[in-house]
């Protein structure tokens, strides 16, 4: 299943040219934002609307609840991430880009802002950028599977298909 997972982001990349949403791969668990900073359950439920929205692919309501959520709770880098997956998913690369750059500097311990950032370098043709981001997801959970296949991916259009095939098989192992 794993194989069939990268065989599938390896076609997605090279002709569509994006990394599609992990398929296959058990869903991580999610932390959830809370705030000291402001009324209780505001950042929570702001955050919850902000997914359904984004779920439904609602991508600028989404966008304005995450807003509102970081207005509610700058410090929280969750909060960054989901809007910046809300910018991805509507086009908008740049404005994804400063909230993962905001996320990993909030957040330089979690594997999963990198991961992000790493997918959004890549959409901006930042290919030695992307394996970097990857390769600080990996440094941080080794069993990333994901990050993995994505770097793999990088790898081989980079011409490193022993890299790559390193990758996808660290992948499969998981």
């Amino acid at each position: 299943r794993t194989l069939y997972v990268a065989g599938m982001c390896a076609l997605c990349v090279l002709h569509c040219g994006t990394f599609p949403e992990p398929t296959g791969v058990k869903p991580r668990e999610e932390k959830v934002p809370t705030s000291d900073s402001a009324p209780d359950g505001v950042v929570r439920r702001l955050y919850d609307l902000g997914k359904a929205s984004l779920d439904r692919a609602e991508f600028q309501e989404a966008i304005d609840f995450f807003t509102r959520a970081i207005e509610a709770d700058g410090a929280e880098f969750s909060l960054f991430i989901a809007r910046g997956t809300a910018y991805h998913r509507c086009g908008r690369q740049r404005d994804a880009m400063s909230d993962l750059d905001t996320a990993v500097r909030l957040a330089p311990d979690n594997s999963d802002a990198y991961y992000c950032r790493g997918r959004i370098r890549f959409n901006l043709r930042d290919v030695d950028g992307s394996i970097a981001d990857f390769t600080s997801a990996l440094d941080l959970n080794s069993k990333y599977t994901a990050a993995y296949v994505c770097r793999g991916v990088m790898r081989v259009r980079l011409g490193d298909r022993v890299g790559g095939i390193e990758d996808f098989s660290a992948a499969i192992r998981l």
